[in-house]
C-alpha cells in the first residue's frame, strides 16, 4: 500500500508520509502526523484543493493538508498549452432558480493520464488551461481542477468561467499567463457578493468559488466578475 502524504497549511515545504495498509480516519491522520497544536487549537483535514476530506476517511496514496483553515493555494499553477476537451459532465446545482442555462464541466487529459476538469468548456474544444490543484483518487487515478486561459494579452473574455479562492479580505486573484502566477486582481459585483454570503450561510463555506468574468482590463491587468453560485454549490 502507498503511504498517506500529509502537509500543513502554515508550513509550505513540510510533508510527512504515514504508512498505511488501509483507510485512516481524519483524527488518526492528524494524530499520527504529529501536527496537532500543543495549545489545543482545533485543526481539520483538507484535500489539496481546499475541500474537506469526504466521509472523514483518508485513503492510502492520497495527499491531505492539516490546519485550522483550508489551504488558499494548492501548490504551483501549471499552464497547459494544448488541451482537448474530450468529455462533458452535467452538474446539478444545490442552488435552485438562479439560471436556466445548462451547467457542465468539460474534461481532458494532461500529462499523459491526469484528467483536468474545467467549468463550462464544451466537448471537442481545443484550449489552453491553467491547472490549480491535483489529487489522486482512491482508484489511483489523478484528477485536476483548472480553467480556460486565452491569449497572453487578453486571457479572459466576457462570460468565461474561472476558479478563485476567497480569503478573509475577499480579495481574489486569477492566473496571468504573462507573470505565470495568480496576479490578476478580481473585483466582485457587490450584489453578487451579498447573494454569495447568503448562500454560504444556508449551505456552508466553499474554499473555491466559480466566477463569471464580466470584463478584463489588459492595461491594469484586472478583472470584474460575478459569482456563479450554481457552479460553486453543485453535486454530480
Amino acid at each position: 500500500m502507498e503511504p498517506i502524504t500529509v502537509g500543513h497549511v502554515e508550513v509550505e515545504d513540510l510533508w510527512i508520509e504515514i504508512p498505511s495498509e488501509g483507510p485512516l480516519s481524519v483524527s488518526e491522520v492528524i494524530s499520527r502526523s504529529g501536527m496537532s497544536p500543543r495549545d489545543g487549537t482545533r485543526v481539520r483535514c483538507f484535500q489539496v484543493n481546499g475541500d474537506s476530506v469526504p466521509n472523514g476517511r483518508v485513503m492510502p496514496g492520497e495527499t491531505v493538508i492539516i490546519g485550522s483553515r483550508p489551504p488558499t493555494r494548492t501548490g504551483q499553477t501549471t499552464l497547459h498549452e494544448n488541451v482537448t476537451i474530450r468529455w462533458e459532465r452535467d452538474i446539478v446545482s444545490y442552488q435552485r432558480g438562479i439560471s436556466k442555462n445548462r451547467r457542465f464541466n468539460g474534461s481532458g487529459w494532461v500529462d499523459g493520464g491526469c484528467t483536468l476538469w474545467v467549468p463550462g468548456v464544451a466537448q471537442d474544444s481545443q484550449i489552453r488551461a491553467v491547472e490549480l490543484s491535483r489529487k489522486k483518487n482512491s482508484n489511483g487515478k489523478f484528477h485536476a481542477q483548472g480553467y480556460r486561459v486565452r491569449s497572453d494579452d487578453e486571457p479572459y473574455m466576457n462570460g468565461d468561467l474561472v476558479l478563485a479562492h476567497p480569503n478573509d479580505e475577499m480579495s481574489m486573484r486569477i492566473f496571468d499567463p504573462i507573470t505565470g502566477s495568480l496576479s490578476i486582481g478580481v473585483r466582485i459585483d457587490e450584489k453578487s457578493l451579498e447573494a454569495t454570503f447568503r448562500s454560504e450561510m444556508n449551505m456552508g463555506h466553499r474554499p473555491t468559488w466559480v466566477l463569471r468574468i464580466s470584463s478584463f482590463d489588459p492595461l491594469d491587468r484586472t478583472a470584474k466578475a460575478t459569482v456563479e453560485r450554481g457552479y460553486t454549490w453543485w453535486r454530480h
